[in-house]
């Protein structure tokens, strides 16, 4: 069964996944969560971030440029 957009903001990804979606380094992702840019949830040692928290950090430059 395929996935609805409401499950895809919902999904967790590591933080090398996170990194690897948006591209940027694993340590933009840790500096991000540390300033509360990024909100961040841990089972034991392992961190997460929500899909939709990552896609929402992402501005365009130019508004207008983005359709």
């Amino acid at each position: 069964m395929p996935k609805t957009r409401a499950e895809d903001h919902n999904e967790f990804l590591s933080l090398q996944d996170a990194a690897a979606l948006i591209p940027c380094s694993v340590r933009t992702i840790r500096r991000r969560i540390a300033d509360g840019q990024l909100p961040a949830y841990r089972t034991g040692r392992i961190m997460r971030v929500k899909r939709g928290d990552l896609e929402a950090l992402m501005q365009p430059v130019n508004p207008w440029a983005v359709k």
